[in-house]
């Protein structure tokens, strides 16, 4: 049969149709990035007890290429806190306080600069904190640092 030598199906053959992928663009593009996460509801409904009045201390881990800039920069821009951080113009550092004192409760590169260097790793991170808090506040117990 000349149809089976160019490769169409025969008429007692169907053909699958694939279902439309629901992450992709509705204009029909091509996705740039597809999004898979696999958190489950207890990951995505976990309370951590973070007390800004406290002693806690946010850590940010920057990991490259992973949106942790904007991540970051959201830290000390668009949480809605007692007392928010003052950022000002032409700075590339925040001001991040506790409510009704000077110390800091976020250590990140948008607060603090490049405290323990350029991308810092998590064991960088865990020898330089306790020191630098320790020169920017006055001494306090750094058990309760938080990392992210």
């Amino acid at each position: 049969d000349e149809d089976e030598e160019l490769g169409e199906p025969e008429d007692d053959e169907e053909e699958e149709e694939e279902e439309p992928d629901p992450e992709a663009p509705e204009n029909g593009s091509l996705p740039r990035f597809v999004p898979r996460f696999n958190f489950t509801l207890k990951d995505l409904t976990r309370f951590v007890d973070f007390n800004i009045k406290g002693r806690d201390v946010i850590v940010f881990l920057h990991i490259q290429k992973t949106g942790g800039t904007t991540f970051g920069r959201h830290l000390v821009k668009n949480i809605r806190l007692e007392q928010p951080c003052s950022c000002k113009a032409g700075q590339k550092k925040c001001t991040c306080h506790r409510p009704g004192k000077k110390e800091t409760w976020l250590f990140s590169r948008f607060s603090t600069g490049w405290s323990c260097g350029l991308h810092a790793d998590w064991t960088e991170l865990t020898n330089c904190v306790p020191a630098i808090m320790e020169k920017k506040d006055c001494p306090r117990n750094h058990s309760h640092t938080r990392c992210c």
